[in-house]
């Protein structure tokens, strides 16, 4: 229910969240799905409360003794190392967003230098400068990190990466959102062919993607350059296309598919249609 959501309401959200931690040893939920739901309803709190419950369930003395020593050794040729692992930076990383998502960088640093210090060494330069607002330094680490370790068909399978890879981006979204860094926010998120309705399409880019393409658009429309307000056409034809298509008369699949991205964008950015 959570992976396919798309709008959260505070109550709808606190009320399955205290489903989970009444049975947390009966139902079984990604701690991404937690998060995705806890930050934009607003309810961190709840949100750290039912991910700390997984972690504890999660993680025992063994397993930590394990990871926190032997990773170097294991990490590549053990897969049930290798899935504890995945599992557990997880659940960390996930804990860390809920905590920075209400400015708590004190328990963020604490995660990222104590429970996941195998990560890599420019993600945790990066923390450590978002700790003291330094965006802007933090911004260059994360773009670095982006650009070092990209996601290809060699590292397909180094599962970790793709979550640090993942981290990065909406860290890095942030960063630019603080320093009202609009180009690279926008560079960032329209790549390989990505278009509005490549982020519709996803309810995971659709949570975390499609405000900040929307912000970073309108803000290059209205304060950009002539040539950057030229490119920003895509935004413009988007918001038209959903004006002109809900006239139509006649149900159809797609008809029915505006009304819904209509519906959607008219509570989430009543100022910017």
């Amino acid at each position: 229910m959570l992976s396919q959501s798309e709008i959260f309401y505070p109550s709808f959200v606190i009320s399955l969240l205290d489903i989970i931690l009444s049975k947390p040893k009966q139902i079984k939920i990604s701690s991404q799905y937690i998060s995705a739901a806890s930050i934009p309803s607003h309810l961190e709190p709840i949100g750290i409360l039912t991910i700390e419950c997984f972690i504890r369930l999660n993680q025992t003395n063994e397993t930590n003794e394990v990871i926190y020593e032997s990773i170097k050794k294991k990490f590549k040729s053990d897969p049930i190392l290798n899935n504890q692992l995945y599992k557990d930076i997880d659940y960390w990383l996930e804990l860390a967003k809920c905590y920075r998502s209400i400015t708590n960088y004190d328990d963020v640093r604490g995660i990222f230098f104590c429970q996941i210090s195998s990560l890599k060494s420019l993600t945790l330069k990066a923390i450590e400068e978002e700790s003291h607002s330094d965006f802007l330094s933090a911004l260059n680490s994360y773009v670095t990190a982006l650009e070092q370790y990209p996601l290809t068909n060699d590292t397909i399978n180094d599962s970790v990466l793709e979550l640090e890879h993942e981290f990065w981006t909406q860290s890095m979204l942030n960063c630019c959102n603080q320093l009202n860094n609009w180009t690279i926010m926008s560079k960032h998120i329209f790549i390989d062919n990505t278009t509005f309705d490549t982020l519709w399409s996803n309810a995971h880019q659709l949570n975390y993607l499609m405000p900040y393409a929307i912000r970073a658009k309108l803000k290059l429309l209205i304060s950009g350059n002539e040539k950057e307000q030229l490119e920003q056409n895509d935004l413009c034809q988007f918001f038209n296309n959903l004006s002109t298509n809900s006239n139509n008369i006649i149900i159809t699949g797609n008809s029915e598919t505006t009304f819904v991205k209509r519906s959607y964008i008219e509570k989430q950015y009543p100022f910017e249609l």
